[in-house]
């Protein structure tokens, strides 16, 4: 639902970098008909041709399942005009847990090329971090302890990190707690979205 708080007259300000960032976002994650479809609701709405309560309607149904690009749709409508993403439809538990990591690994790279856009060293230690464990070069531990150091002044980065991390905290066993039906564990699904985004985003660079 859309959450008229106040007038609606003032536009929420939103830099260029933060617009290109979410765009890109929206790239990964939508399919090329949706995506189109989104930057046509962004110029429909640049030029006037249709109102907030058009907008909303037209974003909800593009971005039904995807919480985190409606939330992020939000900086781009007047203040006081927010959509409260709607409850996902039931759909097979599998497929559900494997969509929403899918849009939080892609949420949590974003935020880590974003926060160090001005140190590409930092996010390009991450993703080597991530590699190497993948070729079994590195233990859970140790990827934590190499990534806490990253992240050791951005602990929200680094408490969404944790997350993809077996639930119990024992990073060295060989079976993974945080296992899913396919075997892998969440860090090496998190990597597999990387690749994913990778191929979708190629073009943007």
């Amino acid at each position: 639902m859309v959450r008229p708080t106040g007038s609606g007259s003032a536009a929420q300000k939103l830099g260029m970098n933060d617009a290109l960032s979410y765009l890109k976002k929206a790239r990964w994650i939508l399919p090329q008909d949706k995506y189109d479809d989104l930057l046509q609701v962004l110029k429909d709405m640049k030029a006037g041709r249709t109102d907030t309560s058009g907008v909303t309607t037209r974003v909800k149904a593009l971005m039904d399942g995807h919480p985190v690009l409606i939330r992020g749709f939000n900086a781009f409508l007047p203040k006081g005009y927010e959509i409260d993403p709607p409850p996902p439809p039931p759909r097979p538990e599998v497929e559900q847990q494997r969509r929403q990591q899918f849009d939080e690994a892609v949420d949590l790279v974003d935020r880590v090329k974003t926060r160090f856009a001005g140190d590409r060293g930092v996010y390009h230690s991450f993703l080597d971090i991530l590699n190497t464990y993948r070729k079994n070069h590195k233990t859970m531990a140790q990827v934590y302890e190499e990534v806490a150091a990253l992240f050791k002044d951005h602990q929200d980065l680094l408490q969404d990190f944790v997350r993809f991390l077996p639930d119990d905290g024992n990073f060295g066993a060989e079976h993974q707690v945080g296992e899913g039906d396919d075997g892998k564990s969440g860090c090496e699904r998190l990597l597999d979205c990387l690749d994913a985004t990778k191929c979708k985003c190629k073009h943007l660079k």
